[in-house]
């Protein structure tokens, strides 16, 4: 779970002067906690709003939960190799989009990552990696070219693959929500599922400022304002992990080699596209630094802020501008 808490959060929200009162109420959904805060006149439609919202964020919870029974994303697993599964029009959107990013990605966003990722079980106490056999095993289920979709029909063509739309599901349901406020009349918000961020408007006249985490202290490294329709999303290898004889193992896992990545600590995704930004945010892990920037060359309406596993920090020019680093740091600009 993403951190998203307070001081313990990969972004925050800081109060300013208001003129419409201030409303905020989270819930735990998909995993994590999902917090709205928007600007509002009265209680009443304050709340109103939010019931809207996180009506759109559960049903996304219920439909792409991978261990509900309920739930497509079950069906389409349980069904594998076996026969389509027919399902609702968020979760045909979202496997679609999943497939998108995969050949955008050349493969570093695969959502049939799920028999890799199983095999990382950092609740686990005393924490054992898998054995190379293991991950052998695993990765012949690990291809996003098993899936098959035809309109609300998802088809795993081989058994034993399975999906999870963890690193794509939260940020579509963010952008849902954010239609939901919209609805309701509510013209200023955050909505952050976890460290998928979206915003609209402002602060009552303040633009929205968020922070982001120190991969490895108890503390910001910088601050970044976030205009009216823009989405932040960031990842670090601190959210879940754990050490085995000294190393540590994160839940971002290359589907290449079958283990976690050793890129980055931290990434964090800058564009309008907040279901996008979700899965370009585990994509750059896998990428790595000359990918990234070989894919950001090619795109204008993506920035980031890339910190390595020495705490390097790379970002993009278009934010020399913006961040507000909290220390003085050397900063790549590309």
């Amino acid at each position: 779970m993403k951190k998203v808490i307070l001081m313990l959060s990969a972004v925050i929200f800081f109060s300013s002067c208001a003129n419409e009162k201030i409303y905020s109420e989270m819930k735990f959904l998909l995993g994590t906690e999902v917090t709205i805060t928007i600007t509002s006149s009265t209680p009443a439609k304050a709340y109103a709003a939010f019931d809207a919202a996180f009506t759109e964020i559960q049903k996304v919870n219920d439909l792409m939960n991978t261990y509900s029974t309920g739930s497509d994303v079950f069906k389409i697993n349980l069904n594998a190799g076996e026969k389509p599964v027919i399902v609702n029009d968020e979760t045909s959107h979202v496997v679609k989009t999943s497939l998108e990013m995969s050949r955008l990605t050349d493969g570093a966003f695969d959502v049939t990552f799920a028999p890799l990722g199983e095999l990382w079980d950092f609740k686990m106490d005393p924490f054992i990696p898998p054995s190379d056999k293991q991950i052998a095993i695993a990765k012949t289920f690990v291809d996003y070219n098993f899936i098959e979709v035809d309109g609300n029909k998802v088809f795993l063509k081989k058994s034993g693959t399975r999906i999870g739309l963890g690193g794509i599901a939260k940020g579509y349901s963010v952008q849902l929500a954010i239609d939901a406020l919209k609805s309701k009349g509510i013209k200023n918000a955050v909505v952050n599922a976890g460290g998928d961020i979206k915003v609209i408007g402002s602060k009552n006249g303040k633009t929205w400022r968020s922070a982001i985490q120190h991969p490895r202290e108890d503390k910001f490294i910088a601050v970044l304002p976030v205009n009216d329709g823009e989405a932040v999303v960031t990842s670090g290898d601190y959210e879940r992990y754990a050490t085995y004889k000294g190393e540590r193992y994160h839940h971002i896992i290359d589907t290449s080699s079958g283990k976690p990545t050793k890129t980055f600590a931290s990434v964090t995704v800058l564009m309008s596209d907040v279901e996008v930004a979700d899965a370009l945010a585990t994509s750059f892990f896998v990428m790595g630094l000359e990918r990234t920037k070989d894919f950001l060359a090619k795109r204008g309406d993506v920035s980031v802020v890339l910190i390595d596993l020495n705490l390097n920090i790379y970002a993009s020019k278009a934010l020399e501008s913006r961040l507000e680093f909290t220390d003085d740091i050397d900063v790549v600009w590309f």
